[in-house]
């Protein structure tokens, strides 16, 4: 009796905690309009899919990836995940950010199958709750990326890979490596993930080289296979979006010596940015070292050594700021449940649940203000109404441009097809290029005030927008220690700011300053942030 009640105790906490998890990424998912990245994601499938509709739906999937927006791969701008569903369910904010709360969801029940496979269900218990009501994976478990799905897919590739550990059979292997592509394709920055785990695997948990040999052959087929009739196109994007270029450049402009001093500094200010993230970077592995010699677990011991080495290897290209993190923090928060278990356990009953009830009450209170600055955005909707109620038949002008404005204006306005050819016979490649004809009359100007006075930059413009982005992405700043609130300053508590709004003020000020361009545009409205705030977000004008 005593051993089904306990049962079934577990089983209403890990009902609680999915629904909780669940709960938290998809409520209000369509609220706030998309920010800039997300937007981009969006126009890329805004101005496809109208073509990609006058095929077969089989067709117009394998279509898809033929298209190389920016010369990335299809996957990256996540074609094959977004296409299907905003095919039948529509282009709105929440389809758009819903693959991202899918694969977070799915990430707090793989991790606690993983976690269980090698422990108990309180462990599992505990590592899921710390990923579920983890805010900061909360935060980018709803922003409209590939990051979180990615993370999902490459935990299922683990899964696999622990199930062929322990049944041997090379199909689970095969499995393990069409989730390693698919990780790779979302982000190329999935290389790491697997070589990390490849070598930890084969140093604690028996995996064979030739095993590795397996996974890896097998990967290197499923990334390639669907793009056999475009190889030519599809190898050049690799380095494109794994930002080799970028380096490449960086080394023929500065030289080795200038390349390893910038990485220095960037390294420490990326040491700068996990203290920032304290209790969820640092503290879990601080705990995690402490306690290596009581975790006799070789799962865990591998679960926490990756998150060390992942975050140490993100200071290589300098990425380690919030979506990059996600994986890590995964796995620290999985290393760090067994810890917590252990401390729940007999003479130290309810120290470990204690602990984790102030552990993630602290980062909810660390990183309640990002929460508040999601919904403190840029009110696009409304912009674009305003725009509809004065342009008429005009032009519309954007004053540094962002994809927001470029989509919430017109979701087909900010790319278009450099030959005159169709996406859905042909691969297409697409390009953005200033003062280009737009549709919808949209067009975008540099973010250079004196190409106003241009009468060039301006034709046939009659409406300007000057707009910033909502904010920032959640990036906090490392050096801001704390935020005033009731007249107070609280120290401790993040400050997450709000990007390009500085943008806007100082276009008003300079306005304010210049009869110039008074007499060339006369302001019509000032839109104020959503909340009530006095911070100056976008500004209408309307050409004299």
């Amino acid at each position: 009796m005593t051993k089904d009640l306990l049962t079934n105790q577990y089983r209403l906490w890990f009902i609680v905690i999915l629904s909780t998890a669940a709960f938290v990424r998809l409520a209000f998912l369509g609220y706030s309009t998309l920010t800039d990245e997300e937007a981009q994601v969006a126009e890329f499938v805004a101005y496809v899919l109208p073509c990609l509709k006058e095929l077969s739906f089989s067709e117009a999937m394998w279509r898809q990836l033929h298209l190389y927006p920016d010369n990335k791969n299809p996957f990256l701008n996540l074609y094959p995940i977004n296409i299907p569903i905003v095919w039948f369910f529509g282009l709105s904010e929440f389809n758009i950010r819903v693959e991202a709360a899918i694969g977070g969801f799915l990430s707090c029940i793989l991790i606690y199958f993983l976690v269980l496979r090698r422990s108990d269900k309180k462990t599992a218990l505990f590592a899921m709750a710390l990923v579920a009501l983890n805010p900061f994976m909360i935060t980018f478990n709803r922003y409209a990326l590939g990051d979180s799905l990615q993370t999902a897919i490459f935990l299922l590739g683990l899964f696999f890979i622990d199930r062929f550990l322990e049944k041997r059979r090379v199909i689970l292997l095969v499995l393990c490596s069409l989730c390693f592509a698919i990780s790779f394709l979302l982000k190329a920055n999935a290389i790491i993930f697997i070589c990390l785990a490849m070598f930890l695997y084969y140093v604690y948990l028996r995996l064979r080289l030739r095993d590795i040999g397996i996974i890896l052959v097998g990967s290197i087929v499923t990334v390639t296979v669907p793009f056999l009739d475009q190889l030519n196109v599809f190898l050049p994007s690799i380095a494109y979006w794994s930002e080799f270029p970028s380096l490449t450049g960086e080394l023929k402009e500065g030289g080795i010596r200038e390349l390893l001093m910038a990485r220095i500094l960037k390294s420490w200010f990326y040491t700068r940015a996990h203290v920032f993230y304290f209790e969820h970077t640092v503290f879990p592995l601080l705990v995690g070292l402490l306690f290596f010699k009581e975790i006799e677990n070789k799962f865990f011991r591998v679960l926490l050594l990756f998150g060390i080495l992942y975050f140490l290897a993100l200071y290589v290209p300098g990425r380690t700021f919030f979506r990059y993190m996600q994986f890590g923090m995964i796995m620290t928060s999985a290393a760090f449940a067994f810890v917590l278990a252990r401390f729940a356990d007999k003479r130290y009953s309810y120290i470990g649940s204690a602990l984790l009830v102030l552990f993630l009450f602290w980062g909810l209170v660390a990183h309640g203000n990002y929460f508040f600055s999601q919904y403190h955005h840029v009110p696009y909707r409304y912009i674009k109404q305003r725009i509809g109620e004065l342009r008429g038949s005009a032009r519309v002008l954007i004053y540094g441009a962002n994809h927001e404005a470029g989509h919430y204006l017109s979701p087909t306005s900010y790319l278009w097809f450099v030959e005159a050819v169709d996406p859905c016979r042909v691969p297409v490649t697409f390009s953005s290029a200033e003062f280009s004809e737009r549709s919808h009359g949209v067009q975008t100007i540099p973010a250079d005030l004196s190409v106003l006075l241009d009468p060039n930059a301006v034709r046939r413009g009659d409406l300007l927008l000057v707009a910033g982005t909502q904010m920032s992405g959640g990036e906090p700043n490392p050096l801001s220690l704390g935020i005033k609130k009731w007249g107070i300053t609280l120290w401790g508590i993040r400050q997450y700011g709000h990007g390009y709004l500085k943008d806007v003020r100082a276009f008003y000020e300079e306005y304010k300053g210049n009869k110039r361009l008074q007499d060339q545009y006369v302001l019509l409205e000032k839109v104020y942030l959503s909340n009530g705030s006095d911070e100056l977000a976008a500004l209408i004008l309307k050409k004299t």
